[in-house]
């Protein structure tokens, strides 16, 4: 048999029928925990208890009586005593991650929208980028145009200071002297034409100065207008036609998948 100094079971005593705080649901099933230091066993157990504190069966505690809806025993909020010589216990309600999965659900609904909205404002960063660099780019393409420090300058070299402007892009010169055409050029591609201010758009077989100085007067051939070299510091005029490629879909179907930017610049030839 246990020592004296052994936990021992001993038989639940009767409970009364209490009355738990209003917030706390009717039902509230609590285990109580009970010590008996130095009691011992009415009848001998064919094994001994191991020694620890012992559970006691859950009790149900009611909010009121059943039968007349009375309350039994009113005790200070938040605290009630099963009986007499017991402790007392407190009621707790069982926690809920309702809220944790209310906030995935919404972050699931709202992070599409996020998305977009994020990626609609690189491509709106990248449109604006790509404009100052056009612009950029046509001016200093129309700055060599009209120099003329050791030589005169030719179609390749305006597009050479074109290309080295536009950071990677690619460049080519489909018809240097225009017509300019209203064709989409490839995707992030641009196109580079050397010509007279505000030049028509269709082809020219007696256009004016439309060169630059170091080129050789040429007649229209195929789609492209006439070469006619700049002197007498005509003005001429470089034109950059810049496809852009958005990479938000719902962006790109309200811009027809791109971007077509145009950039110009107007210098005086100083030859």
């Amino acid at each position: 048999m246990p020592g004296p100094d052994r936990w021992q079971r001993l038989p639940q005593p009767t409970l009364c029928r209490l009355r738990l705080p209003r917030e706390c649901e009717p039902g509230l099933a609590l285990h109580l925990l009970r010590q008996h230091p130095g009691a011992r066993l009415h009848q001998p157990s064919p094994e001994p208890e191991p020694a620890g504190p012992q559970r006691d069966r859950p009790l149900l505690l009611w909010a009121a009586d059943p039968v007349d809806q009375r309350p039994v025993r009113h005790l200070p909020h938040g605290c009630q005593r099963a009986h007499h010589g017991a402790g007392p216990v407190r009621s707790r309600l069982p926690k809920f991650s309702g809220q944790k999965s209310q906030a995935l659900i919404e972050f699931a609904l709202i992070s599409p929208v996020l998305l977009l909205l994020l990626f609609g404002i690189v491509d709106i960063g990248r449109a604006v980028f790509y404009y100052d660099t056009m612009g950029h780019a046509a001016r200093e393409g129309a700055r060599t145009a009209v120099q003329a420090p050791d030589r005169l300058p030719t179609n390749a070299d305006v597009l050479t200071t074109v290309v080295s402007q536009l950071a990677g892009i690619q460049a080519s010169e489909p018809c240097p002297q225009g017509p300019i055409s209203s064709a989409t050029p490839p995707d992030n591609t641009a196109w580079v034409y050397v010509t007279e201010p505000t030049p028509p758009s269709t082809i020219e077989a007696n256009p004016p100065m439309n060169a630059p100085g170091g080129e050789y007067s040429a007649a229209a051939t195929g789609s492209c207008s006439a070469i006619n070299p700049a002197a007498r510091n005509a003005p001429l005029q470089v034109t950059i036609r810049f496809n852009l490629i958005l990479i938000t879909p719902v962006v790109a179907q309200a811009t027809a998948n791109h971007i077509v930017i145009t950039a110009t610049a107007i210098f005086k030839t100083e030859y």
